[in-house]
């Protein structure tokens, strides 16, 4: 059997959310592997955190610096001790705390348009700026590909800290960790289903990087036309503008009968009181986590290939 399999880490440490992401392709016999960093307020000092995700790899082919400020520019340096980029992609330069070559990083890309898409190993990823330099990120399987191509996909969701990494492989090849948690794990099935008339699975995540609630909604927009249903929305300190988006685009999808895929907000220690229990009393299928520091949550999957 030919299968796409998929690993996707969310994760806080060292005042930083972290996205970590890797494919494996037995079809196309390819890997790529992408990484999302962007800055968390109110946490612990600089000098007390690793700056490290656990299981990344020694070499990522591509990243995303969610925010350019000092502070992730530090957690940057820390994770290119260990790891070598191959493209990182960065804002506004004149909002951007980089100014020179990393060691580390092979090529440095600017959105100078604002705008940044790419599809690799059939999976797409968008990437848009907003007016104070933050980048927000999404990917997912490409809704561009045609029915028939796939026919299942399995994922589990679960949580996990560093002190209590996945037990059925510690360091995971995308083979043995999608297939143990599939087998061991609570899981979800994600079939084909229609989009706008479009066949799709639910695989996608967006990472939102601040900006207005139009802007918001207009980059979930975008990203539903692009990669089909996101399953995973990355909230930022304040997420009231994000979740006011999300809601409005699911207003009629927040019961069993108009849409079974659970969808999750993960929020971190930072997010407004308020704001989590507005989380808290969203729809069945709309689930919060809140990230504290040294926690995330691990999704891993695979798609099986139409024989």
């Amino acid at each position: 059997m030919k299968m796409k399999y998929f690993r996707f880490l969310y994760w806080e440490t060292g005042q930083c959310f972290l996205h970590f992401g890797e494919l494996q392709d037995t079809m196309k016999e390819e890997t790529y592997t992408f990484l999302y960093l962007r800055k968390a307020e109110k946490h612990v000092e600089q000098t007390k955190s690793e700056h490290r995700l656990f299981l990344l790899p020694k070499h990522v082919n591509f990243a995303v610096l969610g925010s350019s400020d000092g502070e992730t520019l530090c957690a940057l340096k820390e994770l290119l001790k260990d790891t070598e980029i191959d493209t990182l992609l960065l804002g506004d330069e004149e909002k951007s705390a980089v100014r020179d070559e990393l060691p580390g990083v092979g090529k440095i890309v600017r959105l100078t348009n604002g705008t940044y898409q790419s599809e690799v190993v059939g999976w797409r990823f968008l990437a848009r700026s907003s007016a104070d330099g933050a980048v927000a990120f999404a990917h997912g399987l490409s809704a561009d590909l045609s029915e028939g191509v796939f026919e299942d996909c399995v994922m589990s969701v679960k949580a996990v800290k560093k002190g209590a990494p996945c037990q059925k492989e510690l360091s995971p090849d995308g083979y043995g960790c999608a297939l143990g948690c599939a087998l061991y794990q609570d899981y979800d099935v994600c079939r084909y289903r229609g989009s706008d008339s479009r066949p799709t699975f639910g695989t996608g995540t967006l990472l939102f990087g601040g900006g207005e609630e139009t802007v918001c909604r207009e980059l979930l927009r975008e990203a539903q036309t692009e990669i089909g249903e996101i399953r995973f929305f990355g909230l930022t300190a304040d997420a009231r503008t994000q979740m006011t988006a999300i809601e409005k685009r699911f207003a009629d999808k927040t019961d069993a009968s108009a849409d079974g895929f659970r969808r999750y907000l993960i929020g971190m220690e930072d997010t407004d009181d308020r704001i989590a229990a507005s989380l808290c009393r969203t729809g069945w299928n709309l689930r919060p986590v809140l990230l504290k520091e040294g926690e995330g949550i691990c999704c891993s999957g695979l798609l099986k290939y139409t024989a």
